[in-house]
């Protein structure tokens, strides 16, 4: 489920399509699992959950000077 909303935000109703048997109700305890255990986001503005924005990057320049 992770990959599927790497390509945009998907609502439970999309995800559940992309799986035989699967509603809505079944995927959404799993969406919100996995958005609690922060591996997606929901987006309340489209009622959808997306991929985590991915941490932004330590800078590889140090202020304490080093070799």
């Amino acid at each position: 489920m992770r990959d599927l909303v790497t390509q945009g935000p998907l609502t439970p109703k999309q995800v559940a399509a992309r799986f035989a048997g699967a509603g809505p109700a079944k995927v959404q305890p799993i969406l919100d699992t996995l958005a609690a255990l922060s591996l997606l986001r929901w987006v309340e503005t489209e009622n959808a959950y997306a991929a985590q924005r991915p941490a932004k990057q330590p800078s590889c320049h140090s202020d304490e000077g080093g070799i």
